[in-house]
């Protein structure tokens, strides 16, 4: 995963280090599958690590619209995507790799962190 931008300049070591320590967890998704629902009410931040996604809103009617495609290396989350009064669902256009960061966790890190978790967030807010 170092080659994912999140990680840049961070060892194989430091990557699993501030997987453990936020409680990342890395899901495989199939082409077409529901990544997440309702983002607006949800507490995490994605990362595609392999892959492509689109945010789409669904209307009461039925109808969907794409808001936006979403590509390696793309982030998205409560915070991350376009602010629409709708529920947004993020969904995989083609067989999808991504990790998952609880966001409180990152941002109590914030308050007490090392140079490692620096380099993370530094790399955390140039991604967005």
């Amino acid at each position: 995963m170092p080659g994912i931008s999140l990680f840049f300049s961070l060892s194989d070591n430091d990557v699993k280090y501030l997987s453990n320590y936020f409680k990342a967890q890395i899901f495989e998704y199939k082409k077409e599958s529901t990544i997440m629902t309702n983002i607006k009410n949800t507490n995490s931040i994605g990362y595609i690590i392999e892959g492509e996604v689109a945010v789409i809103r669904y209307e009461y009617n039925g109808n969907r619209t794409i808001i936006e495609h979403l590509n390696e290396q793309a982030a998205f989350g409560k915070f991350l995507t376009p602010d629409i009064n709708n529920d947004l669902t993020i969904q995989a256009l083609e067989n999808t790799k991504i990790i998952l960061f609880d966001y409180d966790t990152i941002l109590k890190t914030y308050k007490s962190s090392n140079s490692i978790h620096q380099t993370f967030l530094n790399n955390n807010l140039q991604l967005n």
